[in-house]
């Protein structure tokens, strides 16, 4: 069960991390 949030936790982490590099991308291009 534990070892279950932490797969989860860390899912977010990089969803997080991603989304993050994603907008900074969408950002430095004109429009989108």
């Amino acid at each position: 069960e534990i070892d279950r949030v932490i797969r989860y936790a860390r899912n977010i982490d990089y969803v997080r991390k991603v989304v993050s590099h994603v907008r900074i991308k969408a950002e430095r291009l004109p429009g989108t």
